[in-house]
């Protein structure tokens, strides 16, 4: 069959409106709403009202296609999505991030046709973070004389070295004419419908060499061409997770599945331009948390070279909002599953799949049914990956004690306590979360769940690391969702313990809703856990909304040893006093040393490297020398503009490294295009008031205003907000802004300061 784009020419509306509008595709309804106080998705959902909303799109079947299989690929629609065509329903899909196909061919008619989707997700609360809504990922058309589809051939690399594949097609026929090509180069070639290949002298993927193979299947007419790369996946305990025999260590994010300023919408650039910054920041692992990642994340991830945690769900049948997936779990999740390993499986990048976040099911002996029958059937379905979970070890063990924090089973008493109310508690407790793992008790609720699954996934369970080397000899760990400011002493651990592979700190990217969940935020109203309208943001990640780099991001890179220089990152000049601090942040600091009206008040600077000690200079004069404690030197120092040096020192006391910061020059409002690294129509603006080295005002709040006929998106990371990201106005937060184009070029664009 042949695959073409299903994007263009969209109509939408939300159900209760009189006219249509034009949209393309990917598409965030959410987007169109208004945020409130009073808005059913409260501070998880970043104040966004649900809706239903309506799409449709006429489209033509020519006479050439009368015999011809008619498919539509969907990439994820939320919520509960009913396809019609020409008046005909076709399917219903409920769950919002699975991906699936609906065959068009019985319902179509040469001619013109009416394909319609109507999505429900006026029922709130029902997610824990901001959902987004609508077509929200990109659909394609596939038309051929078989219904063969890229989902429909499996690429299992069997050896690597030599290298040895197979591919096997789901079809009928077995005249079957496979190639594999290495750009254009034929270097196999066989027949039939399940077929072993040697590819001589392979070049192999990883994260540190992503190198695709395509696969070319061809029947008659019909013709797919597959990417895949050669990897080869082992885990065992003590040798830990081998890809292509040597051993890996994974340097993890958790993200979530919106694209900051443009909301839910998945769209190719964007996942790309994500991907290629936490690359280059020291990341080689993502978890997709908590649903399973969009084609184009995954298609970033292969290109570019990023290990995926592909999870599938954050409830089973126990709700943990209101109006949650719970309900329709048990009907559906066998489906949710297929669809998921259908569309992973020739996906070099997915080394796992994660079967749920923080449930607390198995805390009974049916919830750990449940995981083994989600565990055999990801087996059953692929046998090349193994299955974890993220577990939090204190949800488990309280629950399994009688103290239930997520509600299930009808219970409601004065224990009960959702996760909104969890991640609360956790908040005043801190990071001494980890420590309760460490009780007896906790290890013996959760032993049953997480020796079900081929890697066990501790959430805020670092404390258990060494315990379980010894008591658990035989178990394999990941560190599937830890606090960020933990990595130094956690990555040694990782680098220490042969059963420990890897650690996904919480999280990569700041994301909309849980709002104010990693802030630290000198506003008045954030010193409770949940922070009120209009707060926006969770202001938790290693880069903000926007994708700059804080504090946090340089301090991992240093950790990783990713950097061959000190990094340095400021925090916050000019306030007298200190902010309200959340428990998923370990600093507010960032790369700037521009700091407008603060000369002679305290800045803290933080330097991250891995050496002994760190002598910091400031315009030619020592302020001082501290030595490296979890990777990190903080220094105070009075504010004076210059330049700030950072000079790395050995055991021996030898300088091995410097690197600065400079006060901005001549400041002005600044944007260039940032490069390009996919052929769609998105376009990324960065836009700093600063000089033209890219020195930018750490405190700037000014308003700006964009002119272009193509905008899509504009806003900054700023987490508390009444911006609407879809018009041509802003605040600079921290100095910085980004701007979302689509279609060409535009050569006139003029973006310029309102007020300061």
């Amino acid at each position: 069959m042949q695959r073409i784009s299903f994007n263009d020419h969209w109509q939408f509306k939300a159900l209760e409106a009189n006219e249509f509008m034009p949209v393309t595709l990917p598409h965030d309804a959410m987007q169109t709403e208004h945020p409130s106080s009073q808005a059913a998705s409260g501070p998880a959902g970043a104040y966004y009202p649900g809706n239903q909303y309506l799409y449709q799109k006429k489209f033509s079947v020519p006479d050439d296609w009368k015999h011809q299989q008619i498919l539509l690929e969907v990439g994820g629609i939320y919520q509960k999505a009913t396809i019609i065509l020409n008046g005909h329903v076709l399917k219903h899909v409920i769950y919002g991030y699975r991906p699936f196909m609906v065959n068009l061919t019985p319902s179509l008619q040469l001619g013109e046709n009416q394909l319609q989707v109507k999505v429900d997700n006026a029922e709130l609360p029902n997610s824990r973070w901001y959902s987004g809504a609508g077509i929200y990922r990109s659909v394609w058309l596939w038309h051929g004389e078989t219904r063969l589809t890229t989902n429909d051939v499996q690429i299992t690399t069997l050896a690597v070295n030599p290298a040895k594949i197979r591919v096997q097609i789901k079809s009928l026929s077995d005249n079957w004419q496979v190639q594999i090509m290495d750009g254009t180069q034929l270097v196999a070639s066989g027949q039939g419908q399940s077929i072993d290949l040697k590819i001589p002298q392979a070049k192999l993927w990883s994260a540190d060499t992503p190198f695709l193979y395509r696969c070319r299947v061809q029947h008659g007419n019909d013709r797919l061409e597959i990417p895949f790369g050669i990897r080869k996946l082992e885990w065992r305990p003590q040798a830990g997770l081998l890809v292509n025999g040597t051993p890996t260590l994974l340097r993890g994010g958790c993200l979530h599945p919106d694209n900051g300023i443009v909301g839910a919408a998945s769209y190719r650039e964007s996942e790309f331009r994500k991907i290629k910054r936490l690359k280059d920041s020291g990341f080689n692992a993502i978890r997709s948390a908590h649903n399973p990642a969009s084609t184009e994340l995954l298609e970033a991830c292969d290109q570019l070279g990023m290990y995926v945690m592909d999870e599938m769900w954050d409830m089973w049948y126990q709700e943990k909002n209101e109006k949650d997936y719970a309900t329709d779990f048990l009907e559906n999740y066998q489906d949710d599953v297929a669809d998921v390993v259908r569309r992973d499986f020739n996906h070099p990048a997915v080394i796992m799949y994660s079967i749920g976040n923080e449930v607390s099911e198995p805390a009974k002996s049916e919830g750990v049914v449940m995981a083994q029958k989600i565990v055999q059937l990801f087996h059953k379905l692929d046998a090349t990956r193994p299955t974890t979970a993220g577990i939090n070890l204190m949800i488990l063990g309280m629950a399994a004690s009688g103290q239930q924090l997520i509600p299930g089973d009808g219970q409601k008493s004065d224990q009960v306590m959702d996760s909104t109310a969890y991640n609360q508690t956790v908040m005043a407790i801190g990071t001494q979360v980890n420590k309760f793992a460490l009780d007896p008790s906790v290890d013996q609720a959760t032993a049953p769940m997480l020796n079900t699954l081929d890697i066990s996934g501790y959430n805020y369970g670092t404390a258990r690391y060494d315990l379980d080397q010894s008591q658990h000899p035989q178990r394999l760990i990941v560190g599937t969702e830890t606090y960020p400011q933990n990595l130094s002493a956690t990555w040694q651990k990782v680098k220490r313990l042969p059963n420990v592979i890897g650690d996904f700190m919480w999280t990569a990217w700041d994301y909309i809703g849980e709002v104010g969940i990693g802030a630290w935020s000198y506003s008045d109203d954030a010193a409770d856990f949940f922070k009120p309208y209009p707060w926006k943001l969770a202001d938790a990640g290693a880069f903000d909304l926007n994708g700059q780099p804080t504090g946090e991001a340089l301090w991992a890179k240093a950790i990783w040893h990713q950097t061959t220089e000190p990094l340095i990152a400021v925090r916050p000049v000019g306030h007298e006093r200190e902010p309200y601090k959340s428990a998923w942040r370990g600093t507010n600091a960032i790369p700037s040393w521009s700091w407008t009206n603060c000369e002679g008040k305290l800045a803290k600077v933080e330097v991250y490297f891995g050496c002994a000690s760190v002598i910091l200079e400031l315009n030619g004069h020592q302020i001082g020398e501290q030595p490296i404690e979890d990777t990190r030197a903080i220094f105070e120092v009075p504010y004076q503009t210059g330049k700030l040096v950072a000079k790395a020192l050995n055991a021996q006391h030898q300088v091995v490294a410097t690197s600065e910061l400079q006060t901005a020059g001549d400041s002005k409002l600044h944007w260039r295009y940032e490069d390009k690294l996919t052929h769609d129509d998105v376009h990324y603006v960065d836009v700093w008031l600063g000089d033209d080295q890219g020195n930018f005002i750490g405190n700037s709040a000014d308003q700006i205003q964009i002119d272009t006929q193509q905008l899509l998106s504009f806003g900054s990371a700023r987490p508390r907000t009444t911006d609407d990201y879809r018009t041509a106005g802003t605040q600079l937060y921290q100095g910085r802004a980004l701007a979302v184009l689509t279609g060409p070029v535009d050569k006139n664009l003029k973006v310029t300061l309102v007020s300061k």
